[in-house]
């Protein structure tokens, strides 16, 4: 499809998550004047700890990991995430379930419904705007308004008319993990990988060190018996074989 693409480059030392607010709140308020078909606007940082500290790869013989991420994020994702110095960890090829709304063609002219008009509510009833700013105690608050579901039940409970037609009465819904168009491989099995980011001001090897010992607790974790977590580059050995070697030239 098509799309744009904007870089923003800023004076060394400026604090991304800051900046990165900040665009955040300009594009939504702006959003409503940009052009109906406009799609999602997506933002992206990247400075030179966006370069993981460690990979890997996630396995199991048999099993689609790619349709295991709740199984992921509580014995693979979570344990890491808590290591002391780990700023972010990464899966690529397994997604989080999504949220799909299937509308059924016949029920769509059976009841007359005009489209435009329901991807419009939908949209409305979804969205988290920017509502302004509000102060106190000398305090700048940015007040946001968030639209949620709490079940999917409650969607399609969605009256999307007024004779009370409902989502679910024209729409199919379901939450699933969303299909993944790629493929990772590991000793000949389907893979997920794994990549560990650390915090700006923390040190490299410690950060990779700790997280060997909670990759070694997690290979033994009963749970995910049968999966195979295998690191192959980490930049603590990068660092401690530079080390060595100007040692040894020294």
């Amino acid at each position: 499809p098509d799309g744009a693409e904007i870089e923003m480059e800023f004076a060394w030392g400026q604090d991304l998550d800051v900046v990165r607010m900040q665009v955040s709140e300009k594009m939504d308020q702006i959003k409503p004047e940009l052009p109906p078909d406009i799609g999602p606007v997506l933002i992206f940082s990247f400075n030179t700890n966006d370069i993981p500290v460690v990979q890997g790869r996630i396995s199991a013989d048999g099993v689609n990991l790619s349709e295991n991420y709740e199984l992921l994020e509580a014995r693979v994702l979570n344990p890491i995430r808590r290591v002391q110095g780990v700023a972010r960890v990464d899966l690529d090829g397994v997604e989080p379930k999504e949220l799909f709304i299937d509308l059924v063609l016949d029920k769509v002219k059976e009841h007359r419904v005009d489209v435009g008009r329901l991807v419009e509510l939908l949209d409305g009833v979804s969205a988290n705007m920017v509502l302004g700013e509000a102060t106190q105690d000398g305090l700048r608050y940015t007040v946001r308004s968030l639209g949620t579901f709490t079940s999917v039940e409650a969607l399609g409970a969605l009256v999307v008319d007024e004779r009370g037609l409902r989502l679910s009465d024209i729409a199919e819904i379901n939450f699933e993990e969303p299909p993944i168009a790629y493929g990772r491989r590991l000793d000949g099995h389907d893979a997920i990988a794994l990549q560990v980011y650390k915090e700006s001001t923390a040190n490299t090897v410690e950060v990779v060190h700790a997280v060997d010992r909670v990759m070694a607790e997690i290979n033994d974790d009963p749970l995910l018996e049968g999966i195979n977590l295998l690191v192959w580059e980490d930049q603590a050995e990068q660092i401690t074989s530079g080390v060595d070697g100007l040692k040894k030239a020294g």
